[in-house]
């Protein structure tokens, strides 16, 4: 049985690019254009699997990580946040909101495909360190645009850099 992702983007273009990026990939897709739209989705027909843009109107990535991630009904859904925002502080942020893993945009396939064989599977990752909180199921994964892994949470800028 393959995983049932959820692929929340506000920017229709996106939308399409990652649920085609994850079909392609084998997985069942389904789209929420928002937070409040994702979050109703999750309530009625919970995914295996979030893939989550942070920056949307009204309700941000952010925000529904941690929404997610304090309510026990939904826990344990895995996140992955994708996003432009390339700072070392929004990773740290988007995990410690207790997202399992922050992929940059623009995404590469074969990148985000690895975050979420990664988490399906449960594997430990390099990325998992004190102060995070990743779902149950998975180890924290930090990544950057260039596809390998950019740090532990709680690494510095320059140690993120020389990885």
């Amino acid at each position: 049985m393959s995983l049932k992702i959820l692929v929340v983007d506000d920017s229709p273009t996106e939308r399409w690019f990652l649920a085609d990026l994850i079909a392609k990939g084998g997985y069942q897709v389904t789209t929420a254009a928002n937070g409040e739209e994702a979050l109703e989705m999750v309530r009625t027909n919970p995914p295996s699997l979030i893939v989550l843009d942070v920056v949307m109107p009204g309700q941000s990535g952010f925000q529904l990580t941690r929404t997610l991630a304090r309510d026990p009904e939904t826990q344990a859904i895995p996140i992955i946040l994708c996003s432009s925002k390339n700072s070392e502080t929004d990773r740290i942020w988007g995990l410690r909101q207790g997202a399992s893993a922050y992929v940059t945009k623009p995404v590469r396939r074969e990148q985000l495909l690895e975050r979420i064989a990664q988490i399906a599977q449960g594997t430990p990752s390099a990325a998992g360190g004190p102060g995070t909180q990743g779902g149950p199921a998975s180890t924290p994964v930090a990544s950057s645009a260039q596809g390998g892994p950019a740090s532990t949470p709680v690494a510095s800028s320059a140690q993120a850099a020389s990885a």
